[in-house]
């Protein structure tokens, strides 16, 4: 036993030169005292304390930053899956680890799906529960969570479709990042039909799939895409819709933020309980509005709901369609009626984008040079913090710009020859619109 932790210089989730801080969550009290002889056994480790109640636990991890957090299973088995589902949503740099004398294989997979990364037999092996904290030792310095990117608009038809896909080839191909796309437009949503994929698997059939790990599951739902971002597709069918709750949306969406860097997410117009828990967990919302005045005054109207629950701090308002010679309200104009700034404004190209569309096409392949899809990039790089990423291109080949050089004669004729525009073999390069 020591009195005074190692410090660990620079990777404590308390602060510089914090040792990281463990927490003992059980009604019984039962792991409490063995929890803090494991704390206190390893250099750089602190026991924050036990809490007894459930309802206490959440407010002590969010407060107290705890890096792993031990619950026991055993006193109260779905207490503690509820009460470890809302810690990932509220702590998710917090490492849960579920403590039983013996759980089933059902506790394991329904523990995993709450947020559980690691599992010990009670009373503790030292040399496993040493394992334990080792391993998250090993992992956590480099465990970095993505962004999770919400895009909601009260009224239908304002794009949001468009700028989720082409948003995320954006990131995927020019920014170098790692994207998944779910449409939680569970009704209507057509992410799929705008990338020409055909899904075998849905959200649908996704969410009651809990005969498996929710990254196992997730592996055979995902739908790859030739421009590098993945997709996980609405239901096929209106009916389908309810099987989608906020009770098995929540895990699917904490496990993709552990496996991509960005997770962009349509949800239409619809306020349902399970697009309320995709906003819970969503880091970013943006708020899509057009600019005309029923459509932000419905945007007001929205932030004032998003206000009332807490989303605040998260939401950056986008002007769709903007066209300055035709609308009489301007991005500075919007950004005061709805009560926050404009973040960015997208210009209005119908014909490029309705070619893009019809071809199951992004934007980035059938119209390069459109100011809409240059205003996307700016976007894409203002949500990578301004700058972008090292590309996975060879020397030479300067990214997205580089194209804006060549004649839409050149430049199709020479993605023809690589086969850019033909995902699925079927598609022909579409023309830029005079």
């Amino acid at each position: 036993m020591r009195d005074h932790p190692k410090e660990r210089e620079g990777i404590s989730d308390g602060g510089p030169g914090q040792p990281w801080g463990v927490l003992a969550v059980d009604p019984e009290k039962k792991i409490f005292r063995e929890v803090r002889s494991l704390a206190e056994s390893m250099d750089g480790w602190t026991f924050l304390g036990g809490v007894p109640d459930w309802t206490e636990a959440v407010v002590a991890a969010r407060e107290g930053a705890p890096v792993a957090i031990f619950v026991n299973l055993d006193a109260n088995p779905d207490e503690a899956m509820a009460v470890a589902a809302e810690i990932s949503d509220s702590s998710p740099q917090s490492v849960l680890l579920g403590v039983s004398k013996g759980g089933t294989e059902d506790h394991l997979i329904r523990g995993v799906r709450s947020g559980f990364r690691d599992f010990l037999a009670f009373p503790f092996d030292s040399e496993e529960a040493i394992a334990a904290l080792s391993r998250i030792e090993r992992v956590k310095d480099a465990r970095r969570l993505g962004q999770v990117i919400t895009l909601f608009s009260p009224k239908g038809g304002s794009g949001l479709t468009t700028l989720t896909v082409n948003l995320g080839i954006l990131l995927a191909r020019e920014q170098n990042k790692k994207v998944a796309l779910i449409d939680m437009d569970l009704e209507f949503g057509d992410i799929s039909f705008f990338l020409n994929l055909s899904p075998s698997a849905t959200l649908a059939e996704l969410a009651e799939r809990d005969d498996l790990p929710i990254r196992t599951a997730l592996h055979e739902a995902l739908i790859p895409h030739a421009s590098g971002v993945e997709v996980l597709a609405a239901p096929k069918e209106i009916q389908q819709a309810e099987k989608v709750t906020a009770e098995n949306i929540g895990p699917i969406i904490r496990e993709m933020r552990e496996m991509f860097d960005f997770v962009l997410i349509n949800t239409g117009n619809n306020l349902s309980p399970a697009n309320l828990k995709t906003l819970d967990l969503s880091g970013t919302i943006l708020l899509v509005t057009l600019p005309h005045l029923a459509a932000v005054a419905h945007a007001k109207r929205t932030l004032n709901v998003f206000t009332t629950l807490g989303y605040e701090k998260k939401i950056r308002l986008i002007v769709n369609r903007y066209n300055p010679a035709e609308d009489d309200m301007s991005p500075e104009e919007i950004g005061k009626t709805v009560g926050i700034p404009v973040l960015k404004s997208l210009p209005s190209d119908y014909h490029a984008v309705i070619h893009a569309i019809n071809r199951g096409l992004s934007l980035w392949e059938c119209a390069p040079r459109s100011p809409v899809t240059r205003a996307m990039f700016n976007l894409a790089e203002t949500l990578c913090g301004g700058e972008t990423a090292p590309s996975r291109r060879k020397p030479g080949k300067k990214g997205l710009f580089r194209l804006w050089r060549q004649t839409p004669e050149k430049l199709f004729s020479r993605m023809s020859r690589k086969g850019d525009l033909t995902p699925g073999g079927g598609k022909t390069p579409c023309e830029l619109p005079s």
